[in-house]
Parts: structure tokens; sequence; C-alpha cells
């Protein structure tokens, strides 16, 4: 009986070793099998930016979580996307010389020349002329009231909009 325990303890052994070897097999498959999937998104994306390039699609860096800030401010890993940036920049430049044709180009806001100020609404009635629109005076800190005309008669009654603050942004056309 003993011996059979003593066999049953080396097959187990055996087995154990085995399982090992298979696990570690697998662990090494799948990691060569990963390096080469993350190799292929990589070309893939490359090949992405390529062609965006050449549609005329402006390219922007993703800051890296890995950045580490020095002492002026710049981290190396800006210094380090930047110049892949230029390239493209450059191929762009003379893409667009062997194109003709005029692309229309879309600007985007820049939001540093909005003027949000914080206000209190001083007084507020219902539009004379339409039904869905209130017609409020803020105070902004100005000499004057500012008028303003809000769709929020749907959304908000008008007892909860007297005496609030609110933020407005004041650098619209006056329209009458």
């Amino acid at each position: 009986m003993t011996t059979n325990i003593a066999r049953l303890y080396k097959v187990a052994e055996n087995a154990e070793g085995k399982i090992a070897d298979v696990k570690n097999w697998k662990i090494s498959e799948l990691t060569e099998e990963n390096r080469i999937l993350t190799s292929k998104v990589e070309l893939a994306k490359a090949e992405l930016v390529k062609l965006e390039i050449q549609n005329g699609k402006k390219q922007y860096t993703v800051p890296s979580k890995t950045a580490t800030p020095q002492e002026n401010g710049i981290t190396k890993a800006d210094i380090t996307e930047q110049a892949p940036v230029n390239k493209e920049k450059k191929e762009k430049k003379v893409k667009d010389a062997h194109k003709k044709a005029p692309e229309p180009t879309i600007e985007i806001a820049d939001v540093r020349k909005l003027d949000f100020r914080i206000g209190k609404i001083v007084e507020i009635n219902k539009h004379p002329d339409a039904d869905s629109l209130y017609v409020e005076k803020i105070d902004c800190g100005e000499e004057t009231l500012r008028t303003v005309v809000s769709g929020l008669v749907n959304h908000v009654p008008i007892d909860e909009m007297k005496e609030r603050i609110v933020m407005i942004l004041c650098n619209l056309k006056p329209v009458k």
C-alpha cells in the first residue's frame, strides 16, 4: 500500500510539472501573440495618420500618461511628441503644394474670446409678443441693467427665476 501511495505522489508531481510547463508555454505563446498584435495596431495607426494627412485632416497630439514635468513646465514626452507632428506638417505642406484646388477651412472658436459674466436677475417678465420667452433685467455690475431674452418659460417658473444668480454671455450682438 505504501508503494501505491509513493507512486501516486510521483504521478502527481509529474502532472504538476507538466501543468507548469504547459502553463509557461501558453504564457509565452500569448505574450508573443500580444507583441505581434501590438505591432500591427501601431502600423495601422501610422497608416491611418498618413491617410488622414493626405486627405487634409489636421492631426493633434495626445498627451501621454507617463509625462514627467520639468522645471520649465515642458515635459519630456511633449518634446518627443512634437517632433513627429512637425514632420507630418512638413509632409502636409509638400502635399498641399501639389494640390491646386483650395480646400475650405473650418475655423475653431476660441473660448478665450467669450465674455461670460455673473449677474443677478433683478426684474423678470413674460415677453409681450411671445408666450415662451422671458424678458429679464440682469445686474452685471455695469451702469445699466442688461436686458436678456430667454426661452425658459416651459422649463422654469417665473417665481424661481426672480433674484437668481446667473451666468450670461455678454459679447453677443444686440437684437431688437
